[in-house]
């Protein structure tokens, strides 16, 4: 099974339009809305989590996580530590969610791609 960081940079190269190295922030949704995100922050934890694993059951036993995983959003953040931190401060930066992975379905890149 492929990892979620060949997952994307695979979709990106297939013809989704999407940039792998801007994201910088991975939230981790759970079924129902009562239990907030699991948030991991920064564009290095982000590669690393994301190349880390393949699976929402990889995910979930690993990190122990309090609830079943719904889905992961893969977002570029530009927040004050991203914009100092790693330079994110120019206007062709696209903020917002880059790449979403779904228990039951294609990602969304991946869906983009197979278009």
């Amino acid at each position: 099974m492929k990892k979620f960081w060949d997952r994307i940079t695979d979709a990106i190269r297939r013809g989704a339009h999407g940039n792998a190295f801007a994201i910088n922030q991975i939230e981790i949704h759970f079924d129902g809305e009562a239990i907030p995100p699991h948030i991991i922050q920064g564009g290095d934890a982000s590669y690393d989590f994301l190349a880390a694993y393949s699976s929402f059951d990889e995910v979930q036993a690993e990190l122990a996580l309090p609830g079943t995983i719904d889905h992961i959003s893969c977002v570029n953040l530009l927040d004050e530590f991203n914009r100092q931190h790693y330079g994110l401060d120019h206007p062709d930066t696209d903020a917002g969610t880059i790449e979403e992975f779904y228990r039951d379905r294609p990602s969304m890149l991946e869906q983009e791609a197979s278009r």
